[in-house]
């Protein structure tokens, strides 16, 4: 039990956000293949915002979104 509380303590968010993307993608949806792989999708998404979090905190998220919603002409300047 000690082991998985450190691993709880080093990976929060990672650990706060899988399990926050399960629980809201189990509500919304139904077993199903296509379903199933959103889940996945999510899942993953969620892992790795929280890992960005637990390596960076906020700051680095702001900037992964504000570079993948930057335009293209942007990046060329």
């Amino acid at each position: 039990m000690e082991k998985f509380k450190a691993f709880v303590k080093e990976h929060m968010w990672a650990t706060v956000l899988v399990a926050v993307g399960i629980v809201l993608t189990i509500l919304l949806l139904t077993i199903g293949f296509f379903r199933t792989l959103l889940l996945a999708v999510i899942v993953a998404a969620c892992l790795y915002i929280g890992n960005k979090l637990d390596k960076n905190g906020t700051d680095n998220v702001k900037e992964s979104v504000e570079k993948l919603f930057r335009k293209k002409d942007e990046d060329n300047k």
